[in-house]
C-alpha cells in the first residue's frame, strides 16, 4: 500500500474489468455495486450509488474527471480479471482534489474468496472498516450469483442458482429470461419483499405476464418512495405513463432519469419521448438529434410527416429501410428484430405482416403499440385491435390508451 488513506468525506466506486472475458466484466459489476453499498453504510461516507455510476465506468474518462462529474472527493479505482479459478484485483485510491493516488493494493484470490477480496478492497479505501459487513455473508452463494450472471442463457443460470437461498435473484432470471414456466414461482419469490430491486421485478412481471398496468405502477411507486432517485425506477415508471396515454405524466420522471445518468444514451433519448409518443412526433426531432438516437430521430420526422428531412437524415440501415418503406420502394426487413420489422411493415402498408411482427415481439417495445404513431396505419386492422386488448385488457384494468391520431402532423 503507498500511503495511508485521508478521512474523505465522499467517494465513488468504479469497478471495470481488465481484458474482454464475460465474467471478469460480471464479477466487475457485482463487486462494484456491492462496495458502493457497503461502503454507504458509513455515516461519515457520501457514496453514489452503483445506478448512477455505471454509465461512467464505460466512459474515456479519467477517474479524476469521473470523480468532479459525481462531486466527490475521492475515486476507488477497481479493476478484475479472471482466470483459472482465480482473481487478480487491484483498488488504486485516488484524491480527486489533488489527482493523486492515496493508496494502492493487489489481491490474488480464488474464485471462492470474494467476500474476503471485498474486505481488503473496502479497508484499502476506508481503513477504519475493521468490522465491514459485506452485502451477502455466502462465499459459495456469492460465487454461484456471479456465476450465474455469466451464464449463457436463463436455463443455465437457473441451473447454476438452483438450490441456494437468493430469492430475488432467481425471480430476477425468470423475470428477464421471460422464463414462462416459471413465472409463478418467480411471483412467490417476490411476494413480500419490499427491496426496490423486488419492486422493480414485480412490475415488470406485472406488465409483461399479466397485462397488470396498474400493478406495475403501484410498485414503481412503492419503489420510488424507497429511492426517489432511483434512474432505472424513474425510466420504467415514465415508459408506463407514456404507453398508457400519459405522456405528461410520464415525461417529468424522463427528464429526471436523463439529469441522474446524463452519460446514460437509453436515458437521454427518452426524454423525447412524451413528445413522439404524445402526438407531437416533430418536437421530439431535437431530443433524440442531441442525443444521437438516428433511428428514432428518423422515426419522429416520418412521424410528423416530413419525408424529406427524414431521408436526409437517416444515417443506420434501420432509418434508411424506414425511410424506403414509407416511399413504397419496398420492405427490406431481414436483418431486423421483430419490431423494427413491425415498424417497416406498417410503414409499408403491410398490416397483417407488421402485426404478426408485434405478435412474436418479445422486447418491451410492443408496449408502446397503442401509442405508437407509426403503427397508425394499423388502427383498422382487426388483429391490430386484438393485439391491443391483450396489452391492455381494458374489461379488468380500465386502462386503454388513446390513439395517437392528432398534433404535430401524421402519416
Amino acid at each position: 500500500m503507498t500511503g495511508s488513506a485521508p478521512p474523505f468525506d465522499s467517494i465513488v466506486v468504479l469497478a471495470r474489468p481488465r481484458g474482454d472475458g464475460v465474467r471478469a466484466a460480471v464479477l466487475a459489476d457485482i463487486l462494484g455495486d456491492d462496495l458502493a453499498a457497503a461502503l454507504a453504510r458509513s455515516p461519515r461516507l457520501r457514496v453514489p450509488c452503483a445506478e448512477f455510476v455505471r454509465p461512467y465506468v464505460k466512459s474515456e474518462l479519467s477517474p479524476e474527471e469521473i470523480g468532479r462529474a459525481l462531486n466527490v472527493r475521492a475515486v476507488a479505482l477497481c479493476t478484475v480479471a479472471t482466470a483459472n479459478g482465480s482473481v487478480d484485483a487491484t483498488v488504486e485510491l485516488i484524491d480527486v482534489l489533488h489527482e493523486e493516488l492515496v493508496a494502492e493494493e493487489s489481491f490474488l484470490v480464488s474464485a471462492r474468496e470474494l467476500l474476503a477480496l471485498q474486505r481488503a478492497m473496502a479497508r484499502v479505501i476506508a481503513p477504519e472498516f475493521t468490522r465491514w459487513q459485506p452485502v451477502m455473508t455466502d462465499e459459495d452463494v456469492y460465487a454461484r450469483i456471479v456465476q450465474a450472471r455469466a451464464a449463457r442463457d436463463a436455463e443455465e443460470a437457473l441451473e447454476i442458482l438452483d438450490g441456494i437461498d437468493c430469492p430475488v435473484e432467481t425471480a430476477a432470471v425468470i423475470v428477464e429470461g421471460r422464463v414462462r414456466a416459471r413465472i409463478d414461482g418467480a411471483r412467490a419469490m417476490l411476494s413480500g419483499v419490499r427491496s426496490v430491486r423486488a419492486l422493480q421485478l414485480r412490475a415488470k412481471l406485472a406488465f409483461r405476464f399479466d397485462a397488470d398496468w396498474p400493478g406495475a405502477e403501484e410498485a414503481l411507486r412503492a419503489a420510488l418512495e424507497q429511492d426517489p432517485y432511483s434512474p432505472s425506477t424513474r425510466s420504467l415508471l415514465g415508459d408506463l405513463l407514456v404507453a398508457t396515454g400519459r405522456p405528461a405524466e410520464g415525461a417529468p420522471h424522463h427528464r429526471l432519469a436523463a439529469e441522474l445518468m446524463p452519460l446514460d444514451e437509453r436515458a437521454q433519448t427518452a426524454l423525447g419521448f412524451a413528445d413522439y409518443f404524445g402526438a407531437f412526433p416533430l418536437q421530439a426531432v431535437p431530443r433524440f438529434r442531441d442525443a444521437g438516437a438516428n433511428d428514432w430521430l428518423v422515426r419522429a420526422l416520418l412521424a410528423g410527416g416530413d419525408v424529406v428531412r427524414a431521408r436526409d437524415a437517416a444515417g443506420t440501415p434501420f432509418a434508411r429501410a424506414l425511410v424506403a418503406a414509407f416511399a413504397r420502394d419496398g420492405v427490406y426487413a431481414a436483418p431486423f428484430g421483430a419490431h423494427q420489422r413491425a415498424l417497416l411493415f406498417s410503414a409499408a402498408g403491410a398490416a397483417e405482416e407488421a402485426v404478426a411482427c408485434l405478435e412474436s415481439c418479445g422486447d418491451d417495445a410492443r408496449f408502446f403499440a397503442a401509442v405508437e404513431p407509426l403503427f397508425l396505419p394499423l388502427a383498422s386492422s382487426p388483429s391490430f385491435s386484438a393485439l391491443l386488448s391483450k396489452i391492455f385488457p381494458s374489461a379488468s384494468h380500465g386502462i386503454y390508451p388513446a390513439r395517437n391520431r392528432s398534433g404535430g402532423g401524421g402519416l
